[in-house]
């Protein structure tokens, strides 16, 4: 029944110790850095669709299929970032940072559903005066 233990090494983990979790990030930090990828991202991807369009003034005085290209591209570069983001810290397991960033990309349109709101009840209660 009761067996002695031949183990010369005692067990000197406290009882109520926690297995180790690995760090998942804070969702906190993930919101901040989702917010810093949408701003420096469409700075960028403004910066590269200007140039898209002097080129294309260039080349064509401004009727041409670059015109198109430039508006899915403004359209794509922040998207695909940002997914490519959510995508690297999740495999690094850091699952509340990409909680955080999906955060970010909630808030971004609801600010945008709220400002467009604003702007009709502007509208329609008689315009800006």
């Amino acid at each position: 029944m009761n067996t002695p233990d031949n183990n010369p090494y005692r067990d000197t983990s406290p009882a109520n110790a926690k297995p180790l979790v690995p760090d998942q990030g804070s969702m906190l930090v993930g919101f901040f850095i989702g917010w810093g990828l949408i701003i420096g991202i469409i700075v960028i991807t403004i910066f590269i669709v200007s140039v898209m369009i002097n080129i294309a003034e260039a080349m064509s005085g401004g009727n041409s299929v670059i015109y198109q290209i430039s508006g899915l591209v403004s359209f794509l570069i922040p998207i695909v970032f940002i997914v490519a983001a959510m995508i690297w810290f999740g495999k690094k397991g850091k699952s509340k940072i990409v909680k955080g960033i999906g955060a970010a990309i909630i808030s971004l349109i609801a600010l945008a559903i709220l400002l467009v709101a604003a702007c009709f009840g502007i509208l329609s209660s008689g315009g800006w005066h």
